[in-house]
């Protein structure tokens, strides 16, 4: 869902994202490491 918003509403600031999901910035960098690891798993 955090995904889905950062792509239909790029660019997207941490600002933008702790409003909208009310949720801290650091579960927001835990969303977007989950999505890097998630994308090297892919890679493999």
């Amino acid at each position: 869902m955090i995904f889905e918003y950062i792509i239909s509403n790029n660019p997207v600031s941490i600002t933008n994202l702790k409003q909208e999901f009310q949720i801290s910035s650091q579960m927001i960098h835990r969303h977007i490491n989950n999505l890097f690891n998630e994308d090297k798993i892919y890679k493999i």
